[in-house]
């Protein structure tokens, strides 16, 4: 998957030197790349907050040139795999149940 959105950042690349159509293909091209790449993410377990926010800086005019979509798929599969987006998920699990223990207290 990461070759293929990579192959998806040089083809947006290369149309970047298209002057207003450009930015339309990108765009298109944006679309099409995010739907497979959600779905495969989905289809692992992954959580794609990384990846969409790599999607939408590709959506500026000029900075959607940069490859983030490819470096945010990157660290996305990498943060999994080391167990770091679960332990982020058990700290915010964490901060809600407290949240709610003292609103609780609170309400005694």
């Amino acid at each position: 998957m990461i070759g293929f959105v990579a192959l998806a950042e040089l083809f947006e690349f290369a149309i970047t030197f298209v002057p207003i159509a450009g930015e339309f293909i990108k765009w298109f091209t944006n679309i099409i790349v995010w739907m497979p790449v959600q779905l495969w993410l989905r289809f692992k377990g992954l959580r794609s907050d990384y990846y969409i926010a790599g999607q939408v800086i590709e959506f500026i005019p000029v900075l959607n040139a940069l490859p983030t979509k490819t470096t945010m798929l990157i660290i996305t599969v990498i943060l999994h795999n080391k167990g770091i987006t679960k332990t982020i998920s058990k700290v915010k699990m964490a901060t809600k149940t407290v949240k709610f223990e003292k609103a609780a207290a609170l309400a005694k």
